[in-house]
């Protein structure tokens, strides 16, 4: 959906953050668990273990609000 720095915080100046949409949360699983096991990711994992530009992978499930225009 889009991609994100943090501003004006310098806790995070070394933060990436992007937001992926899923058509559920079983869904969502279901991708990050195949991207995770794709090869050519497995791969840059692997050159991230030598780089160190990659700390921590988090993430976060997310819901709209009652009051959100993305019912």
């Amino acid at each position: 959906m889009g991609y994100w720095v943090p501003e004006n915080t310098p806790a995070w100046d070394n933060t990436f953050v992007f937001m992926v949409a899923h058509a559920s949360m079983d869904e969502g699983k279901k991708n990050w668990a195949a991207f995770a096991a794709d090869p050519e990711f497995q791969a840059v994992i692997k050159a991230e273990q030598s780089d160190k530009t990659v700390e921590e992978i988090d993430v976060t499930y997310m819901r709209p609000t009652d009051f959100s225009p993305m019912k």
